[in-house]
């Protein structure tokens, strides 16, 4: 784990923001009066109990099912710190909730479950979803993530989505959309070497396959994965595997870059000099996610002569999961598909200012957006449409 870099004022001044926690609950109705009591608890609950003991799918109107979330971890990988448990790992899920809130308007509640035991994770969680509408992983040590999203996916009937994965995809494939539009060059033509076969690395791969880019490496620390390979034999490895390399390329990760379009790091294994930057190709692009020591800072690369280059706290998922849980709930989708991922990533490319890559995370806009093309790749109709509401509207 690496030491703190705050200066002891900044340090007092986030353990004040986290004084007693960053959430709390709320109730939606003002309790006023006797007959606001007997509305919303005995008798009138009652009610609403027998119409859902014979309507169970009105569960989602007459319930927070609708616009709820669970963020659940273990916290054996988490973002720059690793395997800190549980309970340290609290603050982050609590954060995560706020921008649920803040930014899509859903209500989220953090779960910390005591197992680094996949089925008795998985086994936990789905004897917990009756009380949500979806259910999102954070900070799951791999291979154990990928088991437990896939055993969730199958069992329940609701939204399931490892975040670190897909939602760190969806905000990759919007920035490589943003550089092919800028850069004016056809995306599959784009050459792209993708540095860490990890959770985040696997579903980056996957998810620009699927957007039409063929021109696709992915290296580990040691060498580059192809469909021979040891590693390549993992059942969590071998799709990618069957897709990328496709010229049988080999060596490591500076003996790949000479030529290549887009380098996306994942991983803090190593550090780039300026002459394996200068190899790229010109108006190269670095995309530098591993924290807290990126593969190579942004402005080093850019003084290297890249035409962009982010690190992971520009190109966070912070940018795709709220509108993506959002788009989900209120098109009531039963599971989150590559249609909806691409649909979003789309979405936060068409919101980015004009010569950036990405919008900004705060903007309330963009997440309405990427809640609208989530949904609209679920429902499809103008009509279907209508009916989620006004809230996707922009």
């Amino acid at each position: 784990m690496q030491p703190s870099s705050f200066s002891a004022d900044r340090k007092g001044r986030v353990f004040t923001a986290h004084l007693g926690g960053k959430l709390e609950t709320r109730s939606k109705i003002p309790l006023n009066s006797p007959e606001v009591l007997r509305l919303i608890y005995t008798p009138g609950v009652a009610e609403v109990c027998r119409h859902l003991k014979a309507h169970p799918e009105d569960g989602l109107k007459y319930t927070w099912l609708g616009s709820t979330v669970a963020v659940v971890t273990n916290g054996t990988a988490v973002l720059s710190l690793g395997n800190i448990g549980p309970l340290a790992s609290l603050p982050v899920m609590e954060a995560k909730a706020m921008l649920f809130k803040e930014l899509a308007g859903l209500n989220a509640v953090p779960i910390l479950i005591q197992t680094r035991e996949a089925g008795t994770f998985a086994d936990t969680v789905e004897q917990m979803a009756p009380s949500f509408g979806a259910i999102m992983l954070e900070d799951i040590e791999a291979p154990a993530c990928f088991a437990i999203e896939r055993e969730l996916q199958k069992r329940l009937t609701i939204p399931v989505l490892h975040a670190d994965q897909h939602a760190t995809a969806v905000v990759v494939l919007a920035a490589i959309m943003k550089v092919a539009s800028l850069l004016q060059k056809p995306h599959p033509q784009l050459k792209v070497l993708i540095h860490g076969a990890g959770p985040a690395g696997l579903a980056i791969a996957r998810l620009l396959h699927a957007w039409g880019i063929r021109e696709l490496l992915l290296c580990q620390a040691d060498g580059i994965l192809w469909p021979g390979k040891k590693t390549a034999e993992d059942p969590i490895h071998s799709d990618v595997a069957a897709f990328t390399n496709l010229r049988q390329e080999s060596g490591r990760l500076e003996e790949l870059l000479p030529g290549r379009d887009v380098l996306i790091s994942t991983s803090g294994d190593l550090r780039l000099g300026q002459n394996a930057i200068r190899s790229m190709a010109r108006k190269a692009v670095i995309l530098a996610l591993s924290n807290p020591q990126p593969i190579v800072a942004p402005q080093e690369a850019l003084t290297a002569g890249c035409a962009f280059a982010l690190d992971g706290t520009s190109l966070n998922n912070a940018l795709a999961f709220p509108g993506l849980f959002k788009g989900a709930l209120e098109a009531r989708a039963s599971h989150f598909d590559e249609e909806m991922l691409l649909e979003a990533a789309k979405a936060i490319a068409q919101a980015a200012p004009p010569g950036q890559l990405v919008p900004d995370q705060l903007d309330r806009k963009l997440h309405r957006k990427v809640a609208r093309a989530v949904a609209k790749a679920v429902l499809g109709s103008r009509q279907e449409m209508a009916d989620c509401g006004e809230r996707l509207h922009d």
